[in-house]
């Protein structure tokens, strides 16, 4: 019985919705589908059972109108907050850090002066160009200046994109420039994306 109200749940909800019917109409309609089928077994219902069925009736209606609602919300603010770093329609020509450039001469990805490093100038350009990032969602106060700085020339835009790099409580972040949103990255994305100089 409890699983066939929850089936005319969904019908009472667009019901609700087309009418501007208050919750108590929504529970009448889906009790009313009910009945319908039912009949003389739900007449015999005791009032035990109608008091669970009024129970699983008011959590479904308080999970379709409220949890519901709430968690696609969420959702679509997170992926609002989500940005690919290189946007499609965009390509990379040149990433420029403090200490050497990597840039493209053919197919080929190289540091500009040369720099030994532990990862090639082809893997940190892969990774910024796959990257995404997610700004955090707790308010940071960042107290010293940025570790490195990185400047992204692409082709099809009409300006270079500066990105700063911090370290906050063992935590990384990027920071755009002109922009308050932090951006956290892990420390495998940190060493992926700067030039990591190999120890001599």
């Amino acid at each position: 019985m409890v699983l066939l109200l929850f089936s005319h749940l969904v019908s009472a909800c667009a019901f609700a919705d087309k009418s501007r019917c208050c919750t108590r109409l929504v529970l009448w309609h889906a009790l009313n589908c009910v009945f319908s089928v039912k009949g003389e077994q739900v007449m015999a219902l005791s009032r035990r059972d109608w008091n669970n069925i009024i129970i699983f009736a008011v959590l479904a209606l308080m999970l379709l109108f409220f949890i519901v609602p709430q968690q696609l919300a969420l959702l679509k603010q997170q992926q609002q907050q989500t940005e690919k770093v290189i946007a499609e329609g965009f390509s990379l020509l040149q990433l420029q850090f403090a200490q050497t450039n990597v840039q493209q001469a053919g197919t080929v990805w190289h540091f500009q002066p040369q720099l030994a490093t532990t990862n090639s100038a082809a893997e940190i350009a892969s990774a910024w160009q796959q990257l995404q990032l997610q700004a955090a969602v707790k308010a940071i106060t960042l107290e010293t200046p940025p570790l490195a700085t990185v400047v992204l020339l692409l082709a099809g835009a009409d300006s270079a994109q500066h990105w700063w790099l911090y370290q906050h409580q063992q935590q990384y972040y990027l920071q755009r420039q002109g922009q308050s949103a932090l951006y956290p990255i892990t420390e495998v994305q940190y060493q992926q994306l700067f030039p990591q100089p190999s120890v001599q």
